[in-house]
């Protein structure tokens, strides 16, 4: 390392039972240039997600089906029912915007990635051989490969250009999705 280089080879991950390998290399003097590079042999999304939400605390939720607000057993009585539902986001609600933060790709900065992972699980399914490839310069992100084998003998495959439209990310590609059933 030194000021206008650093370099970080044969780097050994281990994070709960994900066990990884990589190598960072970042130009400091004259713009920022970076290149990343990390193979992972499986990573438990489930455990993590299960791990966030207790983590966030008790999540609102609403009176189960065929119960009403107030049902609460009074002493020495069974409870008429302990389950609870909880109330999921509406999907045509969109997500709050973040004030005075627009999506923008840094223009005078370089940067490759390189992610491997070998397996996903995620509610319950494997998802195998994700890969993701991607440069960054002149305010542009060139995804060159991002693909994965889905449940059911499917893969996906994209490839193309993410760039700030209006504060927005704006994806210019192409993907494949291919069903083996």
């Amino acid at each position: 390392a030194s000021p206008a280089m650093v370099e970080l080879k044969d780097l050994d991950l281990r994070l709960g039972e994900s066990r990884g390998s990589g190598a960072i290399a970042a130009k400091l003097q004259g713009g920022v240039n970076a290149a990343v590079q990390v193979s992972i042999n499986r990573l438990d999304l489930d455990r993590w997600l299960a791990a966030t939400a207790a983590a966030a605390g008790p999540a609102a939720s609403t009176p189960a089906q065929g119960s009403k607000a107030g049902d609460a057993a009074k002493p020495g009585e069974k409870a008429k029912s302990s389950r609870t539902a909880a109330v999921p986001a509406s999907p045509s609600v969109p997500p709050p915007a973040r004030a005075g933060k627009p999506f923008a790709i840094p223009k005078d900065m370089t940067a490759s990635l390189a992610l491997a992972v070998d397996a996903i699980t995620l509610r319950g399914g494997l998802i195998g051989q994700a890969r993701l490839k991607a440069e960054m310069s002149d305010g542009e992100i060139t995804l060159s490969q991002v693909s994965a084998q889905l449940p059911g003998s499917s893969d996906v495959a994209a490839f193309g250009f993410v760039t700030a439209a209006d504060g927005q990310p704006k994806f210019d590609g192409q993907t494949d999705v291919t069903v083996g059933d």
